[in-house]
């Protein structure tokens, strides 16, 4: 059995045409060698969405949570059981990630040319949180 090359996490939460058109494209811009965790956090809209994309997609996994877990509970549990399933690459996304071509090579590459480099991000994307919860570019937290 050959196991997907990568994980991708998405948490949707009361955008769900939004999310779809989201986790559409993604999966478009993907290899086939993907595995798909999606997570409705407390938000029977974007639960919906999420059951109709996963029907006709044995690569995709859906979570329910009742309630909003936040972002790190539901990723945390993916991120197992991407390791459980033997996923090389574990990729964290929002469910409003618009990806280009490519997007997985682009974002695998430098661990590919450097075992020392554990996590890798677009150029350009929020990197820090002000206190209202707002992205801004500047000193990655992580």
């Amino acid at each position: 059995m050959t196991h997907p090359r990568y994980a991708i996490s998405i948490i949707g939460m009361k955008r769900p045409q939004g999310t779809k058109e989201a986790v559409e494209a993604m999966c478009k811009q993907s290899p086939p060698d993907c595995h798909f965790f999606l997570t409705s956090n407390g938000c029977p809209d974007t639960a919906a969405v999420f059951d109709a994309f996963a029907a006709s997609r044995p690569n995709v996994t859906v979570t329910h949570n009742a309630t909003n877990e936040g972002f790190q509970v539901p990723h945390a549990h993916h991120f197992n059981l991407a390791a459980r399933m033997g996923c090389e690459y574990f990729l964290c996304g929002n469910d409003d990630i618009m990806v280009p071509a490519d997007w997985l090579g682009i974002l695998s590459a430098p661990m590919e040319a450097d075992p020392l480099v554990a996590i890798t991000g677009p150029e350009g994307n929020c990197s820090q949180l002000n206190h209202e919860f707002h992205g801004q570019p500047g000193r990655v937290e992580y």
